[in-house]
């Protein structure tokens, strides 16, 4: 009897988010972390459950050219992909096409729903995003293998479920109605991990892609199904190379774990932000934003962005003109100029 083992992984997000270029490398890490850890686990299986891209109507060409190379590889290691469209990867009115199309020769795209028998025992019923209506009556049309465990595996939204502002959802499909059909069900869209029944439950998002997100469980979902007794485990598999969004208080600036990552500091109006920016810098974190808090109501909720500190190159460049300006013999204009685009061509040529 064989075993069927998969990793599944979800809302990559795949985009130069605010024209940062180092975005895409960190994606690009990511990529490549995911195929490490396939061949630690002898693992042949990834199945993706949606967004992999980020604005579908605009999917940059070097994110194109990027994904196929990692495509590529992964077929030469004879690993299979099943990626379900998400709805930032669905089509619009600008685009009837959906943004995952050009994946097809690599990877099997799912964009609209399919059974898939993947072992004696185990099937998986697969929804790409669709619309709520739509996704009720093809739910309800779907059949459950008889003699198997049935996995949904969906990209949607559930009610109850805490959406990516923290809110609790009111919209979308029942919970209760997934666990009727099938014995388990597995999602992607909402980016931190958690249970809206025992049995339906988002997997966490691959990497953290805003503030907020810091909470719950992001990486792989490692999945075991023993085709001798007929059971399945799963196994948490952290992101522990890509960058985080985190959120913490200006106390905890000695202590917190900020090296690499993306860090929010909430201040209070008599803390010195230059100062605390500072020590941000040395301490290794990405890029900095400070917010303060109303003082009014006291709530995180409406805080305000009182600063954005941005240590990639450019901006330290830029921060370093500012500062000290340039020979009275020269043009600062031109020197910013020219220092943007060498620096922006000298990352180009690295992800090369």
């Amino acid at each position: 009897m064989n075993n069927f083992k998969a990793l599944f992984f979800t809302d990559l997000h795949f985009h130069p988010h605010g024209g940062d270029r180092s975005r895409l490398e960190e994606t690009e890490r990511t990529l490549q972390w995911i195929l490490d850890e396939c061949n630690r686990l002898n693992c042949k299986n990834l199945i993706f459950l949606g967004d992999w891209s980020h604005v579908p109507t605009a999917t940059n060409n070097i994110v194109i050219d990027m994904t196929v190379s990692w495509l590529e590889k992964m077929k030469s290691q004879e690993i299979d992909l099943i990626a379900l469209v998400g709805n930032h990867d669905a089509p619009t009115h600008e685009n009837s096409e959906h943004g995952l199309a050009y994946m097809h020769p690599f990877a099997n795209v799912i964009n609209h729903y399919e059974k898939f028998v993947a072992e004696k025992g185990l099937c998986f019923h697969l929804f790409p995003w669709m619309k709520d209506e739509l996704l009720a009556q093809v739910i309800d049309a779907s059949v459950p293998e008889p003699n198997c465990f049935n996995i949904a595996l969906m990209h949607a939204d559930i009610v109850g479920a805490q959406n990516n502002n923290g809110i609790a959802t009111t919209n979308g499909f029942s919970p209760s109605a997934l666990s009727d059909k099938f014995d388990h069900t597995l999602l992607g869209h909402y980016h931190n991990s958690q249970n809206v029944r025992e049995t339906v439950e988002y997997i966490g998002s691959i990497v953290t892609t805003r503030y907020g997100e810091e909470e719950g469980f992001h990486g792989l979902i490692y999945f075991e199904f023993d085709g001798a007794t007929e059971t399945f485990q799963m196994t948490q598999i952290p992101n522990t190379v890509s960058p985080k969004h985190i959120t913490i208080q200006a106390e905890s600036i000695d202590t917190a774990d900020v090296a690499g990552h993306y860090v929010r500091v909430m201040v209070r109006p008599t803390d010195n932000v230059k100062e605390l920016a500072q020590k941000l810098h040395e301490r290794g974190a990405k890029k900095v934003m400070l917010k303060t808090i109303d003082q009014r109501s006291g709530n995180k909720d409406e805080a305000v962005a009182i600063e954005v500190l941005d240590f990639s190159p450019l901006s330290v460049f830029k921060e370093f003109i500012s500062k000290n300006g340039v020979p009275e013999s020269l043009d600062e204009d031109l020197i910013l100029s020219l220092g943007e685009k060498y620096i922006t061509a000298a990352q180009a040529i690295s992800q090369e």
